[in-house]
């Protein structure tokens, strides 16, 4: 055999391999992505994205939403929690949304954090505050969105200290220790996410170069940091730490 056919023979079959490769790669994220559309988490974030008076303000009824959904749904058992993000379109423009729910002892799917950004580039809680079913039920806790746009009022202004997680769009860490937490100090302590990638003065302002970041404020001043992926109970501490001042 010459080298040229020889040459041939290896080039069609690495590029056999390389589309074998491709196509299993594309099957598991089209089930993937098909899970993620016809779960029941989805089917209840577009329920209450489609009821929300606050998005219907300002983009229009909601007629659908955008066939790419991206995010997390982690159930373990009789408890789970979801972070999802959609494009709402409405009969005035759209919008990209954030949803983030949970289940508890095998209930429903319920949102406990929304957001979405609107025309001017500003995140817009579509659920702020929101009460949890908790062991104390009447206390609020703030679990939202903020921005470059926000982040003074939401942040830096808040009375209470607040715990913000820096993160990106499909970031592959999840938000639910995040979500847990925000239970948990309900009333004491309020949490907001900003993605890095739409809010680059604030990501250079505190040199966040790791996602996701968690970041302590309190009085507008930084009480401490955690950088990279976290245990609830690593957060817990840094909390408890402020709290206890």
């Amino acid at each position: 055999m010459s080298n040229a056919k020889l040459f041939l023979l290896v080039g069609g079959l690495i590029a056999g391999l390389c589309l074998l490769i491709l196509l299993f790669v594309g099957a598991i994220a089209g089930i993937v992505f098909y899970s993620i559309e016809h779960s029941a988490a989805t089917q209840a974030a577009e329920n209450f994205l489609r009821h929300n008076e606050t998005l219907k303000q300002d983009i229009g009824e909601v007629r659908e939403f955008g066939w790419f959904i991206s995010g997390q749904i982690n159930a373990q058992g009789t408890d789970g929690v979801a972070g999802l993000r959609l494009k709402a379109i409405g009969t005035r423009r759209s919008a990209w949304t954030t949803v983030r729910l949970v289940y508890r002892n095998g209930g429903d799917w319920r949102v406990v954090g929304a957001w979405y950004v609107n025309a001017e580039g500003r995140t817009v809680p579509l659920l702020d505050p929101y009460t949890f079913e908790s062991s104390a039920p009447s206390q609020e806790a703030v679990y939202s969105g903020t921005s470059d746009a926000s982040f003074a009022s939401d942040v830096l202004q808040s009375p209470e200290p607040v715990l913000v997680r820096f993160t990106q769009v499909n970031a592959g860490d999840s938000a639910g220790a995040f979500m847990r937490l925000a239970t948990k100090y309900a009333g004491r302590v309020r949490f907001f996410e900003l993605y890095i990638e739409s809010n680059e003065a604030t990501r250079r302002r505190y040199n966040v170069s790791i996602v996701p970041t968690y970041i302590l404020f309190k009085d507008g001043a930084e009480q401490g940091r955690l950088a990279g992926a976290r245990s609830e109970q690593d957060l817990s501490r840094l909390l408890d730490r402020q709290l206890q001042r």
